[in-house]
């Protein structure tokens, strides 16, 4: 499911233009502490946005589905030097921009609205921009196949030679209390 949510995100992150026409996310990728050691390099375009996944509790319903209420956080970086923005306040126009995009956000494959829940800007990082959007969401996963569930019914039958494929056996408590059957009960 996760894997489902990045690639939905990051089709929506690059699918932003500016008014050239031009891609205004320049890099997204999985957060992994980027930013920890950016003084000594920055091997990524800007704006970039990193994506990281909060802790999933999940729910689990019947026939293998579980469904969780997640928080997705975004670490949106800017460069603020000379021709890369015209002003440093320029990135809450992005993220913004951001927001509009992923307002509502879902997807038919289990993945509900996206909301944007929190804002953090962080300023340690010098010439870089550091901000960081929490959105929330419902997932719903279905990928585990369902079981094949077994289902017993108990009753009396007239054509018991019609019902091919299926276990049959006789009562044998009391014969003349009919027949019981087993059927196998495959999911679509």
């Amino acid at each position: 499911m996760r894997k489902k949510l990045f690639k939905l995100i990051k089709e929506k992150l690059f699918s932003i233009i500016d008014t050239n026409g031009d891609q205004v996310i320049k890099h997204v990728d999985l957060y992994n502490s980027q930013m920890m050691y950016i003084q000594q390099e920055q091997p990524f375009l800007t704006p970039a946005v990193f994506i990281e996944f909060s802790d999933i509790s999940w729910k689990h319903q019947l026939h293998g589905v579980k469904e969780a209420t997640i928080n997705i956080r975004l670490h949106v970086i800017t460069d603020s030097r000379v021709g890369h923005w015209q002003d440093a306040i320029n990135v809450f126009d992005l993220l913004s921009i951001i927001n509009i995009n992923l307002y509502s956000l879902s997807s038919n494959e289990g993945i509900g609205a996206f909301t944007l829940t929190n804002s953090i800007t962080d300023s340690d990082f010098d010439e870089l921009q550091h901000n960081i959007e929490t959105y929330t969401t419902h997932i719903t996963d279905n990928s585990v196949q369902n079981p094949i569930i077994w289902l017993l019914i108990t009753g009396y039958w007239n054509d018991v030679a019609n019902w091919k494929d299926n276990a049959f056996w006789k009562d044998d408590i009391n014969s003349s209390a009919g027949i019981k059957v087993k059927l196998k009960i495959r999911p679509n």
